[in-house]
């Protein structure tokens, strides 16, 4: 059951995404001052904290932020063999990272912290999530 659970919420996280403009460029203060904060959030991410917990063995999300505003979400979870693809947009706009579903019209954004291959973005609605930049 809580791995049902914890699938619907990555389902709604991914999809909980109107229109966002990716040239309004924001400096965090949490970031190096020598790069651009949009420089460094782009690449492949992968989840390793929702909600509180580590993700579980055998379960796998992940997301690709792409340099032209699009990212994709991969979610695996090799024992009920779920598999989904999602391609969405993202921000930064004041100060805080923002994902946009387009065919729902729906954004979702929080306040982040990135210190090296390490992203912690925190959403009032879905709570915490955790990342670790992978090649």
């Amino acid at each position: 059951m809580k791995r049902i659970l914890m699938i619907l919420s990555v389902i709604l996280f991914l999809f909980s995404c109107g229109e966002t403009n990716k040239s309004e460029k924001t400096e965090s203060s949490e970031v190096n001052d020598s790069q651009n904060v949009e420089d460094q959030i782009v690449g492949k991410w992968k989840l390793t904290h929702t909600k509180g917990r580590e993700m579980e063995e055998g379960e796998e999300s992940y997301m690709i932020i792409k340099d032209d505003g699009t990212f994709q979400s991969i979610v695996r979870d090799k024992i009920s063999e779920y598999n989904k693809t999602s391609e969405n947009n993202w921000s930064i706009k004041d100060n805080q990272f923002c994902k946009t579903n387009k065919e729902i019209n729906f954004e979702i954004c929080g306040s982040f912290n990135l210190e090296g291959d390490k992203l912690e973005w925190n959403t009032e609605d879905m709570g915490i999530f955790k990342y670790r930049k992978v090649n």
